[in-house]
């Protein structure tokens, strides 16, 4: 247990990967997602696992964060932050329909990325 202090959820804990302590391998897997958020809910980070079963920092859903406030500083490009001006502009359409395009054309591409890779695969396809 965690004396207290100024860290994590008002402890004295720096590092929010000392509570886990070392992986198992018969239940941790590699890429495995660790999203780690202070009882108190000021701080959070995100992990991945590695094939040694060590956390790395993961860069993911980005977007996300930003259009909820964390991630990148204010001002930097990135889809969440055009989502969320999108959102505190509602005078100005083309920055909110210019975020909509933009994720509706990503999502499409991956869907049709992923059909291609589906059929490409498929045992059942007859040549």
């Amino acid at each position: 247990v965690a004396e207290p202090g100024t860290g994590w959820g008002g402890t004295n804990l720096t590092n929010p990967l000392t509570i886990l302590g070392p992986f198992d391998a018969k239940v941790a897997k590699p890429s495995q997602s660790l999203l780690m958020v202070s009882t108190t809910g000021e701080q959070f980070a995100y992990y991945e696992l590695d094939y040694d079963l060590e956390a790395l920092n993961a860069d993911k859903f980005r977007e996300s964060l930003d259009f909820l406030g964390f991630g990148l500083p204010p001002g930097s490009p990135s889809l969440g932050e055009m989502v969320a001006q999108g959102k505190a502009n509602l005078q100005a359409p083309w920055l909110g329909l210019s975020a909509f395009i933009t994720l509706s054309l990503q999502l499409s591409l991956l869907v049709f990325v992923g059909e291609a890779v589906r059929d490409a695969f498929d045992p059942r396809k007859v040549i």
